[in-house]
């Protein structure tokens, strides 16, 4: 939600959430975003949090690379003013990102995390931890972040992790 947020404010892009933490401007990937932490076992606050943020910032000047060019964007179109633009958007995530993790108990991101989650009414392929993709439709976010889906035979499952991996048409947008 910060990310989603930093970009909007420098950009006057919207941002989208592809569930678990892809950041989507126009049906496309912009950013991604990697955590990992632990919490320490005897209940203390000694735990850790380790926050990869990956960001196309601007356009690159050959564009993408054919394999990516009809699922990539970037958060500005062209390279213009460059520097300018990746400290004014990392400056807004540090930002906006320290003020949720002092709030963290009160929960503040999770209403705007389900708000600009895009994923409910699409197919998307669930990618088991084997490897193996499998259409399902996306249900729901739900209030526990676990994603509802699916699939062709009516089943339902509730995924806390993993990846799912929206379908692409010819023309590059993806499936409702």
């Amino acid at each position: 939600v910060a990310v989603s947020q930093a970009i909007e404010a420098t950009s006057n892009r919207t941002a989208c959430i592809k569930w678990v933490n892809d950041i989507y401007l126009d049906e496309k990937k912009a950013c991604g975003i990697l955590v990992e932490g632990s919490l320490p076992a005897n209940g203390s606050d000694t735990g850790y949090i380790v926050i990869g943020i990956g960001i196309n910032v601007c356009m690159p000047d050959a564009g993408f690379p054919p394999d990516i060019a009809d699922k990539a964007t970037s958060v500005f179109p062209d390279s213009r003013d460059a520097q300018r633009r990746k400290i004014s958007l990392a400056a807004e995530i540090i930002n906006r990102l320290t003020e949720y993790l002092l709030h963290l108990e009160e929960r503040a991101f999770a209403e705007e995390y389900l708000a600009r989650s895009f994923l409910p009414g699409r197919t998307v392929q669930v990618v088991s931890v084997s490897g193996q993709a499998t259409d399902a439709l996306v249900v729901s976010v739900e209030p526990d972040f676990r994603l509802r889906v699916r699939y062709g035979d009516g089943t339902e499952e509730l995924l806390r992790s993993g990846e799912v991996s929206l379908r692409f048409l010819k023309d590059g947008r993806t499936r409702a």
